[in-house]
């Protein structure tokens, strides 16, 4: 007694492949109260200043003065308010890594600013 085999299952369509329909993408018709929206940057608009995210420094083994390192291993990420080279930052990141050289294990710290997230507004 042989044991049965399962024969393929037939597509509902007759195996025909069918394309999805197209949608053109709906037009925004101009009028006097609702202009068509212009792409890109506003004429006369200004560059402004941006205030630097983060300061990273070289990784270096504090042992051998080395900058060679192995991956990162664990990612620890601490809010709140640091001071630093005579900024303020926000977020204090420490990485694990060793040095490839001679093997010392050690933490790396960088220094990052992060936009305040919007909170719930009642």
């Amino acid at each position: 007694m042989s044991t049965p085999t399962k024969r393929p299952r037939a597509p509902r369509n007759g195996g025909v492949r069918q394309a999805k329909p197209s949608r053109p993408a709906p037009r925004r018709e101009e009028t006097p109260e609702a202009p068509a929206r212009r792409r890109g940057r506003p004429k006369g608009a200004k560059t402004q200043d941006i205030e630097a995210r983060a300061t990273v420094y070289a990784s270096r083994c504090p042992r051998c003065e080395s900058t060679r390192r192995s991956k990162y291993t664990r990612r620890r990420e601490l809010l709140g308010s640091y001071e630093r080279d005579g900024r303020r930052w926000n977020l204090m990141v420490c990485q694990h890594t060793s040095c490839t050289d001679c093997g010392l294990a050690r933490i790396d710290v960088t220094y990052e600013n992060h936009p305040a997230e919007p909170g719930p507004t009642h």
